[in-house]
């Protein structure tokens, strides 16, 4: 690479970071809150103790939460992503426990969730409803001869010409953008070990990212007759073409996730690119057109004028988002800004106010918010409220809102947020309890359908 590449500058910065800069590390852990944390990630994917020594597969998510293919599994993309980095987060737990055996453990889990997910989302879920051939060989091998273009998110209804809303099965923006960060975030933590096997291991996972991306941006990316993006499809069928009665394409907030995840990702493969894994992707020809990619978004992303999301899974994930947004005015280093992508000491900037610089002011309101919207996070955990909530299927959005708060918040609003997920978790913990001894106790979770979604979040 060349030497001016900002990336490449900013890696004499990250040289002793204990993590790559791309993955901040999750905010310190309560030993109780690992012990709920896993107690639930269990209850979803199954034991993954001793899969280091014996692999991992993941047990099938519960009936009607997504569509079942040959064999009985059934995976969900948004939910899945959540739960890779879930496994990610252990493995960075165990390590700094000492815990080598229950690192390797988790690691090995996040990889057979990831197989385990690519083989049933990656593949047509019939013959009905094909999916386009990519020219990169396919990820899993075995049976998997074919690699298709894309990965469905795995609704249970599906037809050849999916629908302008969320009914029917395709490909999802805004679920592929987070597949790829977990990938990435997978490939870095097994890349960054001194295990020669477990690079090898990194290397194959941040392939098959940056193939994926490969593959989707163009299809997502809507362009004029110049070729000139402008703007991001927020949802294709799955053999990704355009579908007909959506709105319009334009600037969207899922361009900033794109120029977050495609960055970061860019940004794990730049950090290790004197070793084998630059090596493996460059004969992929990928690297080159990944940071092209990545710039397409960064150039679409900066075009906006953002506003604070008055949902409360929208407003989490602009938190957990804000984590790579400038933290002093017109930093040139963040996915947003097309000279490169994290604050580095090792790069200059002019002076400039921070009013001139919209993303700044931005991330600013995110950071000194003094709640979620619609009121104190807290309003979110309130006993009959908290499970009508969870009958109409949205308890994942306040766990997201409670993350968002956690990662990004005051130091008050991540205390709280922290203490109302770790109440919702042991009340879960309960309910499931009681359902095991069959006792008369209304669940929530069944009249809402999202067992799985709800679990993993709470998780995060």
């Amino acid at each position: 690479m060349h030497a001016d590449n900002p990336v490449v500058a900013m890696l004499g910065a990250m040289t002793n970071h204990p993590r790559p800069p791309s993955f901040p590390s999750a905010p310190a852990a309560h030993e109780e809150d690992r012990i709920l944390a896993n107690a639930l990630l269990q209850l979803v994917y199954g034991c993954w103790k001793g899969s280091a020594e014996f692999g991992f597969a993941p047990r099938p998510l519960p009936p009607g939460e997504a569509g079942v293919v040959s064999g009985g599994q059934s995976r969900h993309l948004w939910a899945d992503a959540i739960g890779v980095m879930n496994f990610c987060t252990e493995a960075a737990r165990c390590a700094e426990a000492g815990d080598a055996i229950g690192r390797r453990d988790a690691l090995r889990a996040g990889e057979g969730l990831a197989e385990c997910l690519t083989k049933v989302l990656g593949q047509p879920s019939s013959h009905d409803v094909p999916m386009t051939r990519s020219s990169s060989p396919p990820f899993t091998g075995g049976t998997a001869s074919v690699r298709y273009k894309g990965l469905r998110c795995g609704k249970r209804l599906a037809a050849r010409v999916s629908d302008p809303g969320g009914v029917l099965d395709g490909m999802y923006f805004h679920y592929v953008y987070l597949w790829v960060f977990a990938l990435a975030r997978l490939g870095a933590e097994l890349f960054s070990s001194q295990d020669a096997e477990e690079k090898v291991r990194g290397t194959k996972i941040l392939v098959e990212a940056s193939d994926v991306v490969c593959d989707v941006h163009p299809l997502f990316v809507e362009r004029n007759e110049t070729n000139t993006p402008i703007g991001v499809r927020w949802k294709i069928n799955v053999d990704g073409t355009p579908i007909k009665g959506l709105p319009e394409t334009r600037l969207s907030q899922d361009a900033v996730s794109g120029a977050v995840a495609w960055t970061c990702l860019c940004s794990a493969i730049e950090i290790f690119f004197e070793e084998n894994v630059l090596k493996e992707i460059s004969a992929h020809s990928r690297l080159g057109v990944l940071q092209k990619y990545a710039t397409e978004m960064r150039s679409m992303a900066v075009q906006l004028r953002p506003a604070v999301s008055l949902d409360p899974k929208g407003w989490g994930l602009q938190m957990w988002e804000a984590q790579w947004l400038p933290a002093t005015p017109l930093s040139m280093n963040h996915p947003l800004s097309p000279a490169g992508f994290v604050g580095s000491e090792t790069v200059e900037t002019e002076p400039t106010s921070a009013s001139s610089d919209v993303w700044f002011q931005f991330a600013e309101t995110l950071r000194n918010a003094q709640s979620a919207p619609g009121g104190e996070v807290g309003e979110e955990t309130e006993s009959a409220g908290y499970a009508r909530r969870h009958e109409t299927g949205v308890a994942f959005r306040a766990h997201i809102a409670w993350l968002g708060a956690r990662v990004g918040g005051k130091r008050n609003l991540a205390q709280d947020a922290g203490r109302f997920a770790r109440d919702a978790a042991r009340a879960e913990l309960l309910k499931d309890a009681a359902r095991e001894k069959k006792e008369n106790t209304t669940d929530c979770f069944e009249i809402d359908g999202r067992v799985a979604v709800n679990r993993v979040t709470l998780v995060a």
